[in-house]
């Protein structure tokens, strides 16, 4: 993962049409873990191929150069339909490069972006990565970082690329950690025996995991282990079980998913030995025939933790033998109480229970719907940043009229209209992204004013305050949110709403060497919202500004027609005088 961060090098097309004369370079289409990969074509025959050089900065290493170039031979003497064929390797000026053929169609990893695949397609796209690694595996090569991003859709077909990362299945420099101390591979389909540095237990079976996780994210639109960060998901990998995938995704055929979960055994010795055989079983699956993986069961999972646990699961047994007896017992006297109890009153509770789980079947129907709600709102807004952000790097008025029109659908969309903290981003962001299309504060407001203009209390101020920000209108925002506070003053949430806006305009100013023009003392401008809370402070609601430090440490500071006063929350300490300066 180290080496893959450093290929952020920029390498300009202008510099390589100078160094490799023998091809015109025409774009960056992207880059692997050992590499920036551009669109270029060979001039004498006008071939299109993929490019992949090296940074310069890379080629410095020694290590890094054989990585580079074992790539290339990797690839070169495989020569499959399912693998993308590599033309010629070479090495001019400063650049060592490679060519291979160009794939217009798109990874797997963007295919996926618009949901989960056909259980048909999930199975041939597996049928053919499978036998792309049965025939690397036969003939020694291990790619290791088998996953969506790196299978291209080739009209009916997938190709498998970027070996960065492949090795010898019985060469020397194989191990899963580098000269850093980062591991080799992406976290989210690294066998467990990748991540425990168990080099000896290394063989075609850690792919055969990677593609059992690709084709699980391909039917669910999951990731069978989760976490927060990259440790996260190494520690549910190697402790966790996968959630089964006709759980997910009912119709999903049994066999597939016993042969989905198979691959991704923890125990090496427990998944198919070689890819070969995968590729029996999911013809098996193609055709309706019988396959030789067992359907996992409800209880397999206890299963492997008592084989993993002898001592816990012994303390475990005697708990429940002293529970289940206390249980009985329990149950005895339960149900000398129940008979004592009159046949009216046992049905009350009866209805009374059934309401209760009513009511907690239609809460928790409503959570989950806000959730996927937040999510899908989340997605859209941050791909409609990127959006935004590349069409104005690349000046492109359609991708950021594409940005825009994405945003405006998150407002519009009816499951958003009770989730205000998103909505209220939404509009800031719509705000932001009208304006810098040129429009005016009042064009704006009449485009967006039908979106929020009928809502009025809390909710009203807030989404009007977040499009004032977003037009850079930061004093009327703060008003509005000045007057929420004094509404609701035990309300976190407004307070926090205007020490963001407070930061921002610190940060502005740090930007600038200007604090002086931001309001408020500079001790308080580049706050943390949340640190502004632990701070008692008086509040201006004609401003609408947050004023002053704490009331422990007043100050004094010159007010609106050259007043002094002091920002402790007292007006009865205000003085008028000399200017203390």
């Amino acid at each position: 993962m180290a080496d893959s961060q450093l290929v952020s090098v920029q390498v300009t097309v202008a510099a390589l049409n100078r160094s490799l004369d023998a091809y015109t370079i025409k774009r960056q289409v992207g880059h692997g873990a050992m590499g920036i990969v551009f669109e270029a074509e060979q001039k004498g025959i006008g071939r299109r191929v993929a490019l992949k050089v090296l940074p310069p900065n890379l080629a410095l290493r020694e290590r890094t150069v054989k990585r580079f170039l074992r790539e290339a031979e990797s690839m070169g003497k495989l020569g499959h339909p399912n693998v993308v064929d590599v033309y010629e390797v070479g090495s001019r000026a400063d650049f060592h490069f490679f060519t291979m053929k160009f794939v217009d169609g798109p990874s797997l990893d963007r295919v996926l972006k618009a949901g989960p695949l056909a259980v048909k397609d999930v199975v041939g796209i597996g049928i053919d990565v499978a036998t792309a690694l049965a025939h690397a595996h036969a003939r020694g090569v291990l790619h290791r970082d088998i996953k969506p991003g790196n299978l291209l859709r080739d009209g009916e077909r997938i190709l498998l690329t970027d070996f960065g990362l492949a090795r010898q299945i019985d060469g020397e420099d194989g191990g899963t950690v580098t000269e850093s101390g980062d591991l080799v591979g992406t976290p989210l389909y690294m066998a467990p025996e990748q991540i425990s540095g168990e080099f000896g237990r290394i063989d075609g079976r850690a792919d055969i995991w990677g593609l059992g996780v690709t084709l699980y994210e391909l039917l669910t639109d999951k990731a069978p282990f989760a976490g927060t960060n990259a440790s996260a998901i190494l520690h549910s990998i190697l402790q966790r079980e996968p959630t089964r995938v006709r759980k997910l995704r009912p119709d999903v055929p049994r066999d597939l998913e016993a042969v989905i979960h198979r691959c991704m055994e923890k125990d090496p010795a427990q998944r198919y030995t070689t890819s070969s055989e995968l590729v029996e079983d999911l013809l098996a699956v193609r055709e309706g025939k019988p396959v030789t993986a067992r359907a996992p069961r409800f209880f397999d999972p206890v299963v492997r933790w008592i084989r993993r646990h002898p001592l816990p699961t012994g303390i475990v047994a005697a708990s429940l033998v002293i529970t289940l007896t206390l249980g009985l017992a329990f149950r005895w006297v339960f149900n000398l109480w129940k008979t004592s109890n009159s046949e009216k009153n046992v049905a009350e509770q009866q209805v009374k229970d059934a309401e209760e789980e009513r009511l907690q079947a239609e809460r928790e129907r409503d959570d989950q719907r806000r959730e996927r709600a937040v999510a899908v709102a989340r997605r859209t807004i941050a791909d409609a940043r990127q959006l935004w952000s590349e069409g104005r790097a690349q000046d492109d008025d359609i991708k950021q009229l594409e940005a825009t029109e994405r945003i405006l659908d998150v407002l519009r969309a009816p499951a958003l209209q009770e989730l205000t903290e998103v909505r209220a981003e939404t509009l800031e962001l719509a705000a932001t992204f009208a304006r810098a299309q040129g429009r005016t504060d009042a064009q704006v407001l009449e485009e967006l004013e039908p979106l929020f203009g009928a809502i009025g209390g809390d909710s009203g101020m807030l989404f009007r305050a977040a499009v004032l920000s977003g037009l850079g209108r930061y004093e009327e925002a703060l008003s509005l949110h000045g007057l929420r506070i004094v509404a609701r003053p035990a309300d976190p949430m407004p307070l926090m709403s205007a020490a963001g806006i407070e930061r921002r305009l610190g940060l502005e100013a740090l930007e600038r060497h200007d604090l002086d023009r931001v309001p408020g003392p500079p001790e308080q401008r580049l706050v943390d919202p949340p640190a502004l809370l632990d701070q008692p402070r008086a509040h201006d609601p004609v401003r609408g500004k947050l004023r002053g430090p704490s009331a422990r440490q007043p100050v004094e500071r010159r007010g609106r027609g050259g007043t002094l006063q002091r920002e402790d929350g007292d007006p009865s300490l205000a003085r008028r005088g000399e200017d203390p300066r």
